[in-house]
């Protein structure tokens, strides 16, 4: 369990308001707390849940959002342990569109996103429902080729344009990645997306 937060204060030397006139000045609070949970749950099964309470702008009322919340299975219930390498992910989750959109960027960001990216699936990245299958197939001691298959709900990413219906998209990567003590670590991959812009709307993208 991983518990992250961060404050902001600041003084003014004259008032600043919002364009409604409401006083944003001289503020000091709590502006983000994060929760991280991974943990086992069962043999080769382990839950995931990332939630975040955020204040606003202009006062410190708070919301809750849970960004991801998924359970990875590298063995089933009844069928036992899947084979090495081969695994099964299902959830609200970051998909597997590149390798930065699995980076979960904090209140207050370190990392700047390729912009193509960010044009695509927005400033905090694209979280999705759905199910994963991944299999890495190591190669070397230096690295494995890893597979990945998504079924998803579209979600709202800038991409697809959903207006609300659950219009379903499929997302496939295919990428050498190194090995976890690697030296040196170098990763090319590629990603596909294919996902309808809205119920009504047979168009894709």
């Amino acid at each position: 369990v991983n518990l992250y937060g961060n404050f902001l204060a600041r003084k003014e030397r004259k008032p600043i308001r919002t364009p409604d006139g409401e006083e944003v000045s001289d503020i000091a609070r709590i502006r983000q707390i994060d929760l991280i949970v991974d943990t086992p749950i069962a043999p080769r099964m382990t839950a995931f849940i990332a939630a975040s309470a955020q204040s606003n702008l202009v006062n410190s009322e708070f919301s809750l959002e849970f960004e991801q919340a998924y359970v990875l299975f590298e063995a089933l219930p009844v069928i036992g342990d899947l084979p090495r390498g081969l695994s099964l992910l299902v959830g609200n989750y970051r998909t597997n569109f590149g390798r930065m959109n699995r980076e979960r960027i904090y209140d207050v960001p370190h990392i700047n996103r390729p912009r193509s990216q960010t044009n695509f699936f927005g400033d905090n990245g694209y979280s999705a429902t759905g199910l994963s299958i991944s299999y890495a197939l190591p190669i070397s001691d230096y690295g494995a080729l890893k597979v990945t298959a998504d079924y998803l709900d579209s979600g709202d990413p800038p991409l697809a344009i959903d207006e609300g219906g659950n219009t379903g998209a499929t997302n496939f990567r295919a990428a050498w990645i190194p090995a976890p003590n690697a030296t040196h670590r170098l990763e090319i991959g590629a990603s596909r997306i294919h996902s309808r812009r809205a119920d009504e709307d047979g168009r894709r993208a």
